[in-house]
């Protein structure tokens, strides 16, 4: 099964466990909803990497919810980035 989000995925997503390189998944590009294929998964700090029409997204993240406010967004670093998975 293709896990419906794509992004920066937290210790609970429920679907980063069964992940594997060459999952096709669905995530959103600048708020535009986009399929890729994941070619790298950083256990790590719990994100995936995805290729789409031959671009790389390193580090995608996965949110419940989009941020609002900066300190909702865990990197600190914008009130949304511009790729993530949201489930």
């Amino acid at each position: 099964m293709v896990p419906e989000v794509v992004g920066s995925i937290p210790t609970n997503h429920p679907n980063y466990k069964k992940m594997k390189i060459g999952d096709k998944i669905k995530f959103f590009l600048f708020n535009v909803e986009q399929e890729g294929i994941v070619y790298h998964i950083d256990e790590k700090e719990k994100t995936v990497s995805v290729e789409c029409d031959g671009y790389n997204y390193p580090s995608i993240q996965t949110f419940k919810k989009l941020p609002k406010k900066r300190s909702d967004n865990p990197s600190h670093k914008s009130y949304v980035p511009p790729w993530y998975i949201l489930k």
